[in-house]
């Protein structure tokens, strides 16, 4: 029973990385974790409950705020970027493409790396 627990909870956590869900719904879903790993009592399982809804509303604004600055840095960088291209040739502007290509292609090679090793660690 632990087992089809478990494995169900990693499936739910995969779907976390796959779809967009309800922040009750992670919620939940981090709760059915926390209490096969740790084997929560109902008290305590209240206990934490109480906390996550006490910080929820911080935690709520902290992540919005935290959109919006990864939004202006992002449109930030783009204006940037172009007016940069203004300046260059279009022999260096055909450099800093294809390095960026490379660049591009480094971070999904480390990524790809990243998840086959926390896949190997899971399978411990």
């Amino acid at each position: 029973m632990v087992i089809c627990s478990l494995s169900s909870i990693t499936f739910s956590q995969q779907k976390l990385k796959s779809e967009r869900i309800s922040p009750e719904k992670k919620q939940e879903l981090k709760m059915q974790k926390m209490e096969a790993e740790l084997d929560l009592t109902p008290e305590q399982k209240a206990k934490i409950e109480a906390i996550d809804a006490k910080y929820a509303p911080v935690e709520k604004e902290q992540k919005e705020k935290w959109e919006a600055l990864k939004k202006e840095s992002k449109n930030t960088k783009t204006q940037k970027r172009e007016e940069i291209k203004l300046v260059l040739t279009p022999e260096q502007l055909k450099i800093m493409e294809e390095k960026k290509e490379e660049k591009k292609e480094q971070i999904q090679e480390n990524r790809k790396a990243r998840i086959q090793q926390k896949k190997a660690v899971e399978n411990k």
